[in-house]
């Protein structure tokens, strides 16, 4: 390396962004901070004097260390991500790396030591190096400088034993080294091998104790750095966190201010809200019971409406017998007619026959009065002809005999003719009888058949009633049957409704409670909003969670 190091450390561009007395001040690093911290890790002169022996060291490794430090941080996106936000290139960056180990030798160890500690712990805060990966950088520096200081205290080893075996073989030069050690071991007697032992174990405990020394005083040096590299982390956090109180301090009095007005209002509404939802839960109670009354009505109407549309189907039946039987009826009365016209027609046949009978009977009459009249003759041609018989004796005897013959002839003709003449006048006496029945009849007859016409008449105004009556008990039916089915989703519609009103009195018994919730928030809300304008300090937890982070 052409350049030492440390000419070029802690004059990069981002060093100007960093006030480093300012910085140590406010994280109270002062002189007498560094001496405690000092004597708490036991970190003295002796470890200065032991750090200033792992100089020559260091320079000689100074490449190996730098390029394996960031061999181990270029494989990680997060930590390529630091580097590449540094206005210093890689190979800058380990230039530096080697300046900061050399300083772990060379330096003071006093305020300017420590307060080059802190810009540097700052400068990678700025970066956005994460506190994990920071303080997990002294990890891998653990291993690279333990590797060369297992190196150096082997040689350490070697070089006094060699120093050792030097000494106890003055004698014989000859062999020299290790190997007139071995020669001295081989030729000395039990006692002396003895003594040659003990002296060659303390001579490599010391000089592993020293080795050991060495590697206690690099832990003390790293410690006290990352003491204060996390002091930086710290501070910044805290003014993160201070600057976070003091956006959180003017938002909670913009909010106050904002949300004074509306709490106040709200819990007014709450108020409000509390007496309506109370109103309305009476309501929903007094509901809920007049809906459970109206179920129990609907219930009685449906009962009731179920009995009327049984009688409905009853009296359509009957309706629908009634109708047949009208009818039948009037059917029955069309042949009554008819057999009526029938015996009206025969009637007035039996009625044309005596008449018919009546004027034989009167021909007859005719009959016998010329028979009469023919016997009145016959008597006086008989008379006439005794009277000549008397007259002329000679054929008196004759005379008188026909005359005798005509006579009972004609007493004969007479007898039979008055009985015919009687049995004519009964005959007439019947017919005159039977014409007055035939005319009662046909009076009889004609007032049936005026009976039957409006019997008839009235059968048909009956059937057409009846006709009515059954189509309007069939719509009474179905409309029942619709007014069933209505009053059954009715029912259970005012049923659902009387369910829905019990859930709506319990929901608004849930409103009323999560009112008062609201109410009781709302205070919570005012006094926390109160809480955030008062002065405080970030507590304690909340930079521990910072640091985690």
């Amino acid at each position: 390396m052409d350049a030492d190091p440390l000419d070029t450390f802690g004059k990069g561009e981002l060093n100007g962004q960093v006030d480093p007395d300012s910085l140590i001040a406010e994280i109270g690093l002062d002189e007498q901070e560094i001496e405690l911290r000092k004597e708490f890790v036991h970190f003295d002169a002796d470890d200065e004097g032991r750090l200033s022996d792992l100089e020559g060291m260091l320079r000689e490794n100074l490449e190996e260390i730098a390029e394996r430090f960031y061999a181990n941080l270029t494989p990680h996106e997060e930590t390529m991500g630091v580097i590449r936000r540094s206005p210093k290139g890689v190979e800058q960056l380990k230039q530096t790396q080697r300046a900061y180990l050399l300083t772990l030798a060379t330096g003071s160890y006093d305020r300017d030591y420590f307060r080059n500690r802190a810009r540097i712990g700052k400068l990678h805060h700025l970066l956005g190096m994460p506190l994990k990966h920071y303080i997990g950088q002294y990890g891998v520096y653990y291993e690279l400088l333990f590797d060369e200081l297992d190196d150096r205290v082997q040689e350490n080893v070697v070089a006094a034993i060699k120093e050792w075996a030097a000494e106890q073989t003055e004698d014989n030069e000859s062999s020299g080294g290790l190997a007139g050690a071995l020669g001295a071991f081989r030729s000395s007697s039990d006692d002396t091998e003895v003594e040659l032992t003990e002296s060659l174990e303390e001579t490599v405990r010391e000089e592993i104790h020293r080795g050991l020394w060495d590697i206690l005083s690099v832990l003390r040096i790293l410690n006290l750095d990352m003491q204060v590299a996390t002091d930086t982390y710290v501070h910044s956090y805290n003014q993160q966190l201070e600057q976070a109180n003091q956006r959180r301090k003017q938002l909670a009095a913009e909010v106050k201010t904002d949300v004074q007005m509306p709490l106040e209002e709200l819990d007014s509404v709450s108020d409000e809200v509390a007496d309506s939802t109370q109103e309305i839960s009476d309501h929903a109670i007094g509901a809920t019971e007049d809906l459970q009354e109206v179920a129990a009505e609907v219930s009685d109407v449906s009962a009731a409406i179920e009995e009327i549309a049984s009688t409905a189907e009853e009296v359509e039946r009957r309706s629908h017998r009634a109708e047949r039987q009208a009818r039948n009826g009037r059917q029955s009365a069309k042949e009554a007619m008819g057999s009526i016209r029938m015996v009206q027609n025969q009637a007035k046949t039996v009625s044309e026959d005596i008449e018919a009978l009546a004027e034989e009977a009167q021909s007859i009459d005719d009959v016998l009065k010329d028979l009469d009249d023919m016997a009145q003759r016959m008597d006086m041609i008989a008379n006439t002809a005794t009277n000549k018989a008397r007259q002329n004796d000679a054929d008196g005897g004759v005379a008188n005999a026909l005359a005798e013959q005509i006579g009972l002839f004609v007493n004969s003709s007479r007898d039979q003719i008055d009985e015919i003449e009687s049995q004519m006048s009964d005959l007439k006496t019947t017919i005159a009888a039977s014409t007055a029945r035939i005319e009662t009849t046909f009076e009889r007859l004609d007032e049936g058949i005026g009976r039957v016409e409006t019997v008839m008449d009235d059968m048909d105004d009956i059937h057409e009633a009846i006709e009515e009556t059954s189509h309007g008990m069939e719509e009474i039916a179905a409309a029942t049957d619709q007014t069933a089915e209505s009053a059954d989703t009715m029912q259970t519609m005012v049923t659902d409704a009387s369910r829905s009103a019990q859930n709506v009195s319990r929901k608004i018994q849930d409103v009323a409670a999560a009112n008062e919730e609201l109410t009781a928030k709302t205070s919570e809300i005012a006094t926390t909003v109160g809480r955030l304008t008062d002065e405080g300090q970030p507590v304690q937890g909340d930079r521990e969670s910072s640091l985690r982070d």
